[in-house]
């Protein structure tokens, strides 16, 4: 993904193998929140009392999910994410993180979702926000039933966390961090236009391990011996082949080589030069 993305509110586009939606635009940077729960999962594997900055599911959005989205991911900024104390109880939310992938706030969800005034004018006798905009924040699993997503807010004690129920209401006092059964929805700023920074010159090589593995030329675990012949000795044919040279994003020199080569862009290796 190498030419600008675009990107207008309300819109669903497509990212790393996921769909997103577009909360917001601004300064050439989209606010993306996963169309879908991408998954279930613990806020922290075990009970006990954190914030977002220490919980595993930060550092697995971070990590392991962040990796996953291939090439794409070099398009996410770096966001400083301030998570403030809970309205309602005061739980603290502890210390401002730098991240790529996040979860949404209490303050976000009502700012990108609805704004009926319950956040800031508590409704007597409740622990959470039930208004008109509970089925814009409804949101289903695989199976096609409603499920609950996280928020990253701290709830009415440090070892909750808030989340959106099944029927679309923010639930304030929040549940407990070891929950795995609440969905997940990774939020992050997309940057809409290619770095021109990222741009390079550099000799394509085809990856040695996938000549060797024979995955590149066909589908067809033979490739090797049916390209080179019956007695052609694999450890022959184990070096780096040189394809070109190219000018561009690591990602456009890949895909061109890879189409001028007939093989899979991830059996290219780009070295700068």
């Amino acid at each position: 993904m190498d030419k600008q993305i675009k990107a207008e509110i309300g819109s669903t586009i497509s990212f790393g193998g996921y769909d997103w939606r577009v909360l917001d635009v601004q300064d050439g940077k989209a606010l993306l929140l996963s169309d879908k729960a991408i998954e279930t999962r613990a806020y922290h594997r075990t009970y006990g009392v954190l914030t977002w900055a220490e919980c595993d599911l930060r550092n697995y959005l971070n990590g392991e999910f962040y990796d996953s989205l291939g090439e794409d991911r070099a398009r996410i900024a770096t966001t400083e994410i301030r998570t403030r104390s809970n309205p309602w109880y005061g739980i603290n939310g502890g210390a401002s993180t730098d991240d790529k992938i996040f979860l949404l706030s209490i303050e976000e969800v009502v700012k990108y979702f609805g704004d009926s005034g319950q956040l800031k004018n508590r409704p007597d006798d409740t622990w959470r926000i039930s208004d008109e905009y509970d089925p814009a924040r409804v949101i289903t699993g695989e199976c096609g039933k409603a499920l609950s997503w996280w928020l990253r807010s701290p709830g009415c004690m440090s070892a909750n966390a808030v989340h959106v129920g099944r029927d679309g209401h923010v639930c304030i006092q929040g549940l407990i961090v070891s929950c795995p059964t609440t969905g997940v929805r990774p939020a992050l700023w997309l940057n809409l236009q290619p770095n021109d920074s990222d741009r390079i010159k550099a000799v394509a090589l085809i990856n040695d391990s996938y000549v060797r593995d024979a995955q590149v030329l066909t589908d067809d675990p033979r490739a090797v011996e049916d390209y080179y012949g019956d007695d052609s000795n694999w450890s022959d044919y184990c070096g780096s082949f040189f394809i070109g040279i190219y000018e561009g994003t690591e990602a456009e020199i890949r895909e061109k080589a890879a189409a001028y080569a007939g093989v899979h862009p991830n059996a290219v290796n780009v070295v700068g030069i």
